[in-house]
C-alpha cells in the first residue's frame, strides 16, 4: 500500500471516529468502563513518576487514580496497574511508550467530554482534535505540538476498551454502516487506488465481521 493509499485509509478511519460509528460496539460495556473515549490509553506509558511525592499510591481503578492525580498539585498525568492497584502520579505528558502489560492504563489528570458520538458515547478532545498543517513534524515532539491535545493519538485510542483487560471491545453482531459509497454519489477519488474486479462473493462487510 502506497503513501497515498494509506492517507486515504487514515482519512476514512478518522471519518468513522468523528461520526461515532466505530464506538457502537461498546454499548454493552459496563458503566464504569464508559469514560469519555480517548481519555484513557491502554498499554501505553505517557509520563515519568514524580519522585518528590510518595509513589505509587493505592487506587481501586483507573478512574480513582485519575481523581487522585487531579487532587495532587504536582500531578499532570497518571499510570495505573490494575493487577496491583498501583497508581503512579506522573509529570507532564510525554511521547507515549508501549508497556509490557496491555492492561496498564494512563491518561491526563483531567479529561472531559467534548462531544457525543452518534452511538451516544462521549468523546474527549483527543478523539476530535486534528493536527495543524505543520504535521508531521521533524521530531515526535514537534508532531505532538501540532495537536491541540499536545499528543499524537495512539492506535485505537478512541476505540472502546474493556477496563479489566485493556483489550479493544469486540463488535461482532453490531450493525455495519457504509459511510461513503460510489453508488450513492461518492466520487471515490483517493489517490493511487485502482479498480479491481471482484472475483469472489464476499462483500466489504464480510472480512470486517471476521476480524472485528
Amino acid at each position: 500500500m502506497g503513501g497515498a493509499d494509506r492517507a486515504c485509509v487514515v482519512r476514512l478511519l478518522g471519518l468513522l471516529g468523528l461520526l461515532g460509528l466505530l464506538p457502537r460496539c461498546a454499548l454493552a460495556l459496563g458503566a464504569a468502563e464508559q469514560v469519555p473515549l480517548g481519555c484513557f490509553l491502554y498499554g501505553w506509558k505517557i509520563s515519568d513518576a514524580i519522585t518528590s511525592i510518595p509513589n505509587p499510591v493505592n487506587a481501586s481503578d483507573a478512574q480513582e487514580c485519575q481523581k487522585k492525580c487531579a487532587m495532587t498539585s504536582e500531578c499532570k498525568s497518571f499510570g495505573f496497574q490494575p493487577a496491583f492497584h498501583d497508581c503512579w502520579l506522573g509529570s507532564d505528558m510525554q511521547t507515549p511508550v508501549r508497556t509490557l502489560v496491555g492492561s496498564f492504563v494512563a491518561g491526563p489528570a483531567e479529561c472531559v467530554a467534548e462531544r457525543s458520538f452518534l452511538s451516544g458515547l462521549q468523546a474527549s478532545p483527543g478523539c476530535t482534535a486534528s493536527p495543524s498543517i505543520h504535521f508531521p513534524g521533524r521530531t515526535a515532539r514537534e508532531s505532538a505540538s501540532t495537536f491541540t491535545s499536545g499528543m499524537v493519538p495512539v492506535p485505537l485510542q478512541c476505540w472502546p476498551h474493556y477496563a479489566s483487560t485493556g483489550k479493544p471491545a469486540l463488535c461482532k453482531g453490531s450493525i455495519m454502516q457504509v459511510l461513503e459509497d460510489t453508488a450513492t454519489g461518492w466520487p471515490g477519488t483517493c489517490l493511487g487506488l485502482h479498480l479491481m474486479p471482484d472475483e469472489t462473493s464476499e462483500t466489504c462487510e464480510t472480512p470486517r465481521r471476521q476480524t472485528a
